[in-house]
């Protein structure tokens, strides 16, 4: 696998999070858990991702961390601690705090971007540098998630069309989107699904699973949950 640097794709993620306090992040883990047990995941996997994400910092690829807008943007660089570049979400739902970070990044110049979210414990920087790639080829790169909706959505130019009249949060998010880029005739590359972490029965089909991704988190929630 080739290493994307910025002088040869000029490529950013762009990653939405919030500080982790009770009430404000996994809202459906917390009311199956509890508040502390999700925040101790959403903490550990938020580290987790920071880290993948500073590895491709290294190779050129900038990082924009768009924090919730009753967010301390002092608080939150001294929780993340990473070299990224620290944006407030705008308004509005999903769709449209989505369509405002990909219009923002493209506007600095970039010519590949993929969103992220915090909630993917198997996601890697190894992963996201073939999304990267398959930019090479193709319009648009998405990884479908088990709910219907997409753990990651990667482009080459920015198109609000793939955000605009969608229920956010439900099964219709990725056919949706997927139609929506086809009827704009654009072509995209639907890469492998991974699990995102929203309530127990996730949780607990992700611990299931072999030992891949984020080994260490799947042993701490492990403890947690006997403990």
């Amino acid at each position: 696998m080739k290493n994307i640097l910025a002088n040869d794709d000029n490529s950013a993620v762009i990653i939405f999070a919030k500080m982790p306090e009770p009430g404000k992040v996994k809202t459906r883990l917390a009311s199956d858990l509890g508040n502390d047990l999700a925040i101790e995941f959403y903490k550990y996997n938020a580290a987790y991702i920071f880290e993948e994400l500073s590895q491709l910092n290294k190779l050129g690829i900038d990082c924009y961390l768009f924090y919730g807008i009753d967010n301390n943007v002092s608080e939150i660089k001294k929780w993340v601690n990473k070299n990224f570049i620290y944006k407030p979400q705008t308004g509005g739902d999903l769709g449209n705090k989505m369509s405002d970070a990909f219009q923002t990044v493209f506007a600095h110049g970039k010519n590949k971007v993929i969103i992220i979210g915090t909630d993917i414990p198997d996601l890697s920087k190894d992963i996201l540098l073939n999304a990267f790639n398959q930019l090479d080829n193709s319009d648009f790169v998405i990884s479908p998630s088990h709910d219907g909706g997409y753990n990651f959505l990667g482009m080459k130019s920015f198109y609000p069309e793939v955000f605009q009249n969608i229920k956010w949060s439900s099964e219709e998010v990725f056919p949706k989107t997927i139609r929506q880029i086809k009827e704009l005739g654009l072509s995209i590359k639907v890469e492998e699904s991974l699990i995102d972490i929203d309530d127990k029965i996730d949780l607990m089909t992700w611990l299931s699973e072999p030992g891949i991704g984020n080994v260490q988190l799947k042993k701490i929630m492990k403890k947690l949950l006997i403990n």
